[in-house]
């Protein structure tokens, strides 16, 4: 999953806050995941975009998020 973000996406230039708020539409319209993961994925994602918003979007805290997600 990390070796997609970094060389499909994060090089292609796409933004961190872009890449958040897609995850955060992929999770909330999921019909795969059970509810009670859904609302902890999008607990992490929203604290990963809050973090972006202030300022630290980087390749190391979207690949943060990636690692709790897949805890």
């Amino acid at each position: 999953a990390y070796k997609t973000l970094e060389t499909h996406l994060w090089k292609k230039g796409y933004a961190a806050t872009d890449l958040l708020s897609t995850m955060f539409k992929l999770v909330k319209n999921s019909n795969d995941l059970p509810e009670f993961l859904k609302v902890e994925f999008i607990k992490e994602i929203g604290f990963a975009h809050k973090r972006a918003l202030e300022g630290v979007g980087s390749l190391l805290q979207i690949s943060g998020l990636l690692a709790r997600l897949c805890e």
